[in-house]
């Protein structure tokens, strides 16, 4: 089965399943966590569980894809940047051949300035889930940021 990890987002993910459902993606799996990294406060405590582990795509609202994550992880194939919050280090990406790709708000109503959400709208995170099946089918995911 694919994963996508959704990583920072606070919104449901009940739209991408039923994305999922609509477009018939039955062997695509969703995750969510918070952050990618767990705090080193307690150092003799049991390490976390990697939440990049058998991961194909990560959906970034937030946080940060460092060289260090995108160079351990090589089952990754793209990281789709949600939010402007979110920081990707492109060129250790492309060293690693994954795919960036930015899922812009393309609506026309997000350019009203009366319109401000501090979350993704639907338009984002409907491709955002778009880019991540594209990379995962092995297409060029049509909000790319780098070139392999």
């Amino acid at each position: 089965m694919r994963t996508i990890l959704y990583v920072g987002s606070s919104t449901d993910l009940s739209y991408e399943h039923e994305l999922l459902e609509e477009w018939g993606k039955r062997g695509v799996a969703i995750a969510q966590v918070s952050a990618l990294n767990a705090d080193d406060a307690d150092a003799t405590a049991k390490p976390a569980p990697d939440p990049l582990q058998d991961v194909d795509v990560v959906v970034l609202e937030s946080g940060e894809m460092n060289s260090d994550l995108l160079e351990s992880h090589p089952d990754l194939s793209a990281v789709v940047i949600l939010d402007d919050k979110a920081k990707v280090d492109v060129e250790a990406a492309t060293r690693a051949e994954i795919w960036v790709t930015y899922a812009a708000n393309r609506a026309l109503l997000s350019r009203l300035p009366f319109v401000n959400s501090q979350s993704p709208s639907r338009s984002a995170r409907r491709h955002a889930l778009q880019d991540a099946l594209a990379s995962i089918a092995g297409e060029r995911p049509s909000g790319r940021v780098n070139e392999l």
